[in-house]
């Protein structure tokens, strides 16, 4: 079986960085760019990986290891999680995305990315 390497770092990631996310695409929008912080079906952000997945179904019907459960189900027809709700600690708005909110995630993954270097292990900000 085949394996997925998890999606590429950004302190302001708030998926599991342990596994690859699935992007709920709108048709007319395409595919989002590499780089980008963008949310996923599990309700969370990843980063953007440069290869898109694509023909991830085995012969079997199966899978690839490491692709994240919640996004799979979620894409299969099961219930979205519902994360707690909390204040944006830098624009006070409403989020679900432990603090910071999506607008100010993504404001602040696009100032950090061009300057990213090896950044080691996935750490939240």
């Amino acid at each position: 079986m085949t394996k997925v390497d998890p999606n590429p770092h950004s302190p302001y990631a708030d998926a599991d960085p342990n596994y690859r996310h699935i992007f709920a695409t709108i048709a007319f929008f395409g595919d989002p760019a590499p780089g980008r912080l963008v949310p996923t079906a599990c309700e969370r952000l990843a980063v953007v990986p440069e290869e898109a997945l694509r023909d991830t179904h085995a012969g079997d019907g199966t899978l690839p290891d490491g692709l994240c459960p919640i996004c799979v189900a979620v894409m299969q027809g099961g219930d979205e999680l519902r994360h707690p709700v909390t204040g944006c600690r830098e624009c006070e708005a409403v989020t679900d995305h432990d603090g910071l909110c999506a607008l100010c995630r993504q404001e602040k993954h696009d100032a950090w990315w061009p300057t990213r270097g090896d950044v080691g292990p996935a750490r939240q900000p």
